[in-house]
């Protein structure tokens, strides 16, 4: 690989480089790897632009008088002008989809990333159609994710992920839900912050954003529905402090203690190829 392609990746993928909110993160990982891919063919070369043809039997045009008002008129050079096309209509409006009413959440299992990602690793991730709120923005995240592990089991990835499989990409994540709605919907919910948030980042395919809001608001109605918590235990590493923590759920509170870096967690594979957001 080219020092100028490991530079830019270096750039585009230090914590500085990028964006404020977890869903632009995505993005803009997405971004790096398309970038990357794009210099290692291309090296960064564009085809040049043609230049202007200058018929020398044509009559002045107005272009050619407003682009060359500042030459004696004897002088101006005569263009030959194609004329525009002409406008086309607007297409009409898509009608509205029925709302999605008979919803499936199959949770990702965390030996079945690699398969998610091979099926959905294209998707263009989106918070629209998810930006009302609900009782869900309310909760801190510590009750959600023995919510999230009441009504569904454990989260598909979280920081000892690393420990295992060595991957990269979700940094300063404390956990990540991944599902599978109804055969065909991407969908993932994410910590805000770690122990310290309230909410959970959700992001869904932007191929399905007209159901985004029904899934929403049907994720709401099962987590806070009436179930007894089950216990856990996160890791979370604090970014402004480079502070490790451990974090969770005895039964009866919920508690973070601070740790020594974990011996796991400078693990990496290196490649990318564990990336969620791409």
């Amino acid at each position: 690989m080219s020092t100028a392609l490991a530079l830019l990746i270096l750039f585009l993928t230090t914590p500085t480089a990028q964006a404020q909110t977890l869903v632009e993160q995505l993005r803009a990982q997405r971004a790096a790897v398309r970038m990357a891919e794009i210099v290692e063919t291309t090296g960064l070369a564009i085809e040049p632009l043609g230049p202007v043809e200058i018929a020398p039997n044509a009559e002045p045009t107005d272009a050619a008088s407003l682009l060359f008002w500042w030459l004696p008129k004897s002088r101006t050079p005569r263009v030959a002008v194609d004329s525009f096309p002409p406008i086309r209509p607007l297409p009409e409006p898509e009608p509205e989809l029925p709302p999605l009413t008979d919803i499936e959440w199959d949770r990702v299992a965390p030996s079945e990333q690699e398969d998610f990602l091979d099926r959905f690793r294209e998707s263009l991730w989106t918070v629209e159609g998810m930006t009302f709120r609900t009782p869900l923005d309310t909760i801190p995240t510590p009750e959600l994710r023995a919510r999230l592990h009441t009504h569904f089991g454990a989260p598909t990835r979280t920081a000892v992920a690393r420990g295992v499989k060595g991957f990269e990409g979700s940094s300063y994540v404390q956990f990540e839900y991944w599902f599978v709605v109804n055969d065909s919907i991407p969908f993932v919910a994410l910590d805000i912050d770690g122990p310290y948030g309230r909410g959970l980042v959700l992001a869904g395919d932007f191929d399905h954003e007209h159901y985004l809001g029904d899934l929403k608001r049907d994720l709401t109605s099962i987590l806070l529905g009436p179930r007894p918590l089950m216990p856990y235990v996160d890791y979370y590493q604090i970014r402004e402090r480079n502070q490790w923590v451990r974090t969770g759920y005895d039964g009866d509170q919920y508690y973070v203690i601070e740790i020594k870096r974990p011996r796991w967690a400078g693990r990496r594979s290196g490649t990318g190829q564990w990336y969620l957001f791409r």
